[in-house]
């Protein structure tokens, strides 16, 4: 419903933070050259964020761990989203950019497109409000549900240990319960006869 009612500007900046599940700043920081839409599958390479520094000022740094530092592979509808996007740029621009060609800063993204996204969709019936960062969560929570891998989705997601996975999206997985109790049945017959 959101993506419906989104700015055109930021409608394929938005797609991108749901549909690769990453966070705000490592997209914003993303450069041409760091997608690869002939490779196959179609890529892009997670290996920069934007930091502050002690005097509030924003530069290009390391990602928030070191897990951080990832690929991630493209769908097909969010590579003919990039396409007009990456052709014919130079790969060291950012990749997504105001209209001025400056880095998207949060603060404004959220105030000027976000909210009020959000807030035509709860015109149209959207119970929740969520935040950017829920984008992730939905993210994530779409491969659950479709049944992929917690290791997977850990290195998606660029977490330090499946571990942060599993504490986070640990409460989507309820098939995963009765799993474990369906092996540990199974395991069990020889002995309990």
């Amino acid at each position: 419903m959101i993506l419906e009612v989104m700015g055109e500007r930021y409608k394929t900046f938005t797609n991108f933070l749901v549909m690769t599940g990453t966070r705000f700043g490592e997209a914003t920081a993303l450069k041409v050259a760091d997608v690869d839409l002939l490779s196959k599958p179609p890529t892009v390479r997670i290996n920069k964020a934007w930091k502050r520094d002690g005097q509030s000022q924003y530069y290009i740094g390391a990602t928030k761990t070191g897990a951080g530092k990832r690929t991630i592979g493209l769908n097909p509808a969010l590579v003919e989203l990039l396409v007009a996007l990456v052709a014919s740029r130079p790969g060291d621009e950012l990749l997504f950019t105001t209209p001025k060609g400056e880095r998207i800063i949060h603060k404004l993204y959220w105030h000027h497109y976000w909210v009020p996204a959000v807030q035509a969709a709860q015109a149209h019936g959207l119970k929740k409000s969520p935040r950017i960062h829920d984008l992730r969560h939905t993210h994530a929570s779409w491969l659950i549900q479709d049944g992929v891998s917690l290791f997977t989705i850990s290195r998606r997601l660029g977490h330090a240990s499946t571990r942060t996975t599993e504490q986070v999206y640990g409460h989507l997985m309820p098939e995963a319960l009765q799993a474990g109790a369906d092996a540990t049945e199974r395991s069990i017959t020889g002995f309990t006869r």
